[in-house]
């Protein structure tokens, strides 16, 4: 069974991995696996509850990996779309400018 203390660390995180706040993700992924090591830690080796909080941590972090990945594919495509639509814009002889909201 996972902790609840694992579990508000790994809503707070699906929440920070969503809204791309990558300072965040990074600080609360350090956070997830060291709580998750100082729980099996006090367990006794051989214990069932090892197995499952280092499934759990594994199938977090892949899917934290699964949507930044994905989040950093979509804003790069998003960059190059507005590079290649700027050689259609009247307004050629404006310095290039390129906003992403995150």
């Amino acid at each position: 069974m996972i902790s609840e203390p694992l579990r508000r660390l790994e809503a707070e995180l699906r929440r920070e991995t969503v809204s791309h706040s990558y300072k965040d993700v990074e600080r609360l992924v350090r956070l997830v696996c060291a709580t998750a090591a100082g729980e099996t830690g006090r367990l006794a080796a051989g214990d069932s509850r090892i197995l499952e909080i280092a499934a759990w941590v594994d199938n977090l972090l892949e899917w934290t990996r699964v949507m930044l990945t994905t989040a950093r594919a979509v804003q790069a495509a998003e960059l190059r779309q507005a590079y290649f639509v700027q050689g259609y814009l009247p307004y050629t002889n404006l310095p290039a400018r390129t906003s992403l909201d995150l």
